[in-house]
Protein backbone atom coordinates (compact mmCIF):
# COMPACT_ATOMS: atom_id res chain seq x y z
CA UNK A 1 0.00 0.00 0.00
CA UNK A 2 1.57 3.13 -0.75
CA UNK A 3 1.39 5.92 1.66
CA UNK A 4 -0.86 8.25 0.37
CA UNK A 5 -3.65 5.55 0.10
CA UNK A 6 -2.46 4.24 3.66
CA UNK A 7 -3.10 8.14 4.67
CA UNK A 8 -6.40 8.90 2.80
CA UNK A 9 -7.49 5.05 4.24
CA UNK A 10 -6.72 6.26 8.07
CA UNK A 11 -8.42 9.45 7.26
CA UNK A 12 -11.58 8.13 6.16
CA UNK A 13 -11.45 5.29 9.28
CA UNK A 14 -11.32 7.59 11.39
CA UNK A 15 -13.79 9.91 9.70
CA UNK A 16 -16.08 7.02 9.79
CA UNK A 17 -15.52 6.33 13.51
CA UNK A 18 -16.23 10.23 14.46
CA UNK A 19 -19.75 9.94 12.47
CA UNK A 20 -20.57 7.03 14.02
CA UNK A 21 -22.96 7.43 17.08
CA UNK A 22 -19.88 5.05 19.14
CA UNK A 23 -19.77 7.37 22.92
CA UNK A 24 -16.33 8.83 23.71
CA UNK A 25 -15.88 6.09 25.91
CA UNK A 26 -16.04 3.82 23.67
CA UNK A 27 -14.32 4.96 20.94
CA UNK A 28 -11.50 5.00 23.96
CA UNK A 29 -12.13 1.43 24.64
CA UNK A 30 -12.07 0.66 21.02
CA UNK A 31 -8.96 2.53 20.68
CA UNK A 32 -7.19 0.27 23.25
CA UNK A 33 -8.68 -2.68 21.96
CA UNK A 34 -6.78 -2.02 18.82
CA UNK A 35 -3.62 -1.76 21.28
CA UNK A 36 -4.01 -4.64 23.33
CA UNK A 37 -6.08 -7.12 21.70
CA UNK A 38 -4.19 -9.06 18.66
CA UNK A 39 -7.12 -10.93 18.57
CA UNK A 40 -9.54 -8.29 18.13
CA UNK A 41 -6.77 -6.88 15.48
CA UNK A 42 -6.92 -10.12 13.44
CA UNK A 43 -10.30 -10.42 13.58
CA UNK A 44 -11.30 -6.69 12.10
CA UNK A 45 -7.99 -7.43 9.38
CA UNK A 46 -9.95 -10.45 8.57
CA UNK A 47 -12.98 -8.98 7.90
CA UNK A 48 -11.98 -5.93 5.67
CA UNK A 49 -10.27 -8.22 3.73
CA UNK A 50 -13.17 -10.28 3.34
CA UNK A 51 -15.32 -7.17 2.44
CA UNK A 52 -12.51 -6.24 -0.53
CA UNK A 53 -12.41 -9.50 -1.77
CA UNK A 54 -16.25 -9.57 -1.88
CA UNK A 55 -16.35 -6.01 -3.90
CA UNK A 56 -13.06 -7.26 -5.90
CA UNK A 57 -15.21 -10.40 -6.77
CA UNK A 58 -16.52 -9.94 -10.77
CA UNK A 59 -19.64 -12.29 -10.57
CA UNK A 60 -20.80 -9.84 -7.32
CA UNK A 61 -20.47 -6.93 -9.76
CA UNK A 62 -20.00 -4.59 -6.40
CA UNK A 63 -17.09 -3.07 -6.97
CA UNK A 64 -18.12 -1.55 -10.61
CA UNK A 65 -21.21 -0.39 -9.29
CA UNK A 66 -19.45 2.13 -6.14
CA UNK A 67 -16.98 3.02 -8.66
CA UNK A 68 -20.05 4.28 -11.21
CA UNK A 69 -21.76 5.97 -7.97
CA UNK A 70 -18.59 8.02 -7.62
CA UNK A 71 -18.05 8.51 -11.19
CA UNK A 72 -21.89 9.20 -11.87
CA UNK A 73 -21.79 11.95 -8.92
CA UNK A 74 -18.32 13.33 -10.08
CA UNK A 75 -19.80 13.70 -13.27
CA UNK A 76 -22.90 15.60 -12.17
CA UNK A 77 -20.57 18.09 -10.45
CA UNK A 78 -18.20 18.76 -12.86
CA UNK A 79 -21.63 19.69 -15.09
CA UNK A 80 -22.75 21.76 -12.49
CA UNK A 81 -18.96 23.14 -12.62
CA UNK A 82 -19.06 23.54 -16.44
CA UNK A 83 -22.76 24.70 -16.98
CA UNK A 84 -22.51 27.70 -14.59
CA UNK A 85 -18.55 28.52 -16.08
CA UNK A 86 -16.94 28.34 -12.29
CA UNK A 87 -13.50 28.71 -11.35
CA UNK A 88 -10.97 25.78 -9.58
CA UNK A 89 -10.52 28.47 -6.56
CA UNK A 90 -14.63 29.05 -6.52
CA UNK A 91 -15.06 25.65 -6.50
CA UNK A 92 -12.61 25.60 -3.75
CA UNK A 93 -15.06 27.72 -2.17
CA UNK A 94 -17.81 25.77 -2.25
CA UNK A 95 -16.10 22.47 -0.55
CA UNK A 96 -15.02 24.60 2.05
CA UNK A 97 -18.68 25.88 2.43
CA UNK A 98 -19.65 21.72 2.80
CA UNK A 99 -16.10 20.37 4.95
CA UNK A 100 -13.62 22.97 5.66
CA UNK A 101 -11.57 20.11 6.67
CA UNK A 102 -11.17 18.50 2.69
CA UNK A 103 -10.69 22.14 1.44
CA UNK A 104 -7.91 23.08 3.99
CA UNK A 105 -5.99 19.90 4.11
CA UNK A 106 -6.92 17.07 1.57
CA UNK A 107 -6.10 18.30 -1.78
CA UNK A 108 -2.81 19.43 -2.79
CA UNK A 109 -2.32 22.92 -5.16
CA UNK A 110 -1.98 22.00 -8.34
CA UNK A 111 -4.96 19.32 -9.15
CA UNK A 112 -6.58 19.99 -12.09
CA UNK A 113 -10.24 20.87 -11.58
CA UNK A 114 -11.25 17.54 -12.43
CA UNK A 115 -8.73 15.36 -10.42
CA UNK A 116 -10.13 18.11 -7.35
CA UNK A 117 -13.56 16.99 -8.26
CA UNK A 118 -12.73 13.12 -8.55
CA UNK A 119 -10.32 13.12 -4.68
CA UNK A 120 -13.53 14.92 -3.55
CA UNK A 121 -16.42 12.81 -4.12
CA UNK A 122 -14.00 9.58 -3.44
CA UNK A 123 -13.30 10.97 -0.14
CA UNK A 124 -16.43 13.28 0.75
CA UNK A 125 -19.54 11.69 2.78
CA UNK A 126 -22.78 10.92 0.64
CA UNK A 127 -23.87 13.69 2.67
CA UNK A 128 -21.29 16.05 1.32
CA UNK A 129 -21.59 15.31 -1.63
CA UNK A 130 -25.22 16.33 -1.86
CA UNK A 131 -24.40 19.48 -0.70
CA UNK A 132 -21.88 20.19 -2.95
CA UNK A 133 -24.67 19.49 -5.25
CA UNK A 134 -27.32 21.59 -3.79
CA UNK A 135 -24.89 24.46 -3.22
CA UNK A 136 -23.90 24.17 -7.03
CA UNK A 137 -27.69 24.04 -7.78
CA UNK A 138 -28.59 27.11 -5.77
CA UNK A 139 -27.92 30.25 -8.13
CA UNK A 140 -28.69 33.67 -7.36
CA UNK A 141 -32.04 35.47 -7.28
CA UNK A 142 -32.61 35.61 -11.10
CA UNK A 143 -32.06 31.60 -11.13
CA UNK A 144 -34.51 31.07 -7.88
CA UNK A 145 -37.02 33.26 -10.16
CA UNK A 146 -36.73 30.89 -12.98
CA UNK A 147 -36.96 27.94 -11.07
CA UNK A 148 -40.04 29.41 -9.25
CA UNK A 149 -41.58 29.57 -12.72
CA UNK A 150 -40.44 26.22 -13.93
CA UNK A 151 -42.19 24.60 -11.25
CA UNK A 152 -45.67 26.03 -11.81
CA UNK A 153 -45.41 25.02 -15.47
Amino acid sequence: MTYRTRERATRIFLASLLESDLTISELQQLSDDLLTSPAFVSNLTMLLKEVADRLADPRQGKAEAVHDNFSDAARSIMSEIQRRRLSKSAVMNMIGQVSREKARHTFPKGLPLRHLVEEFVSQASQAEVENLLSLLGRGGPGDAYLQGILKRS
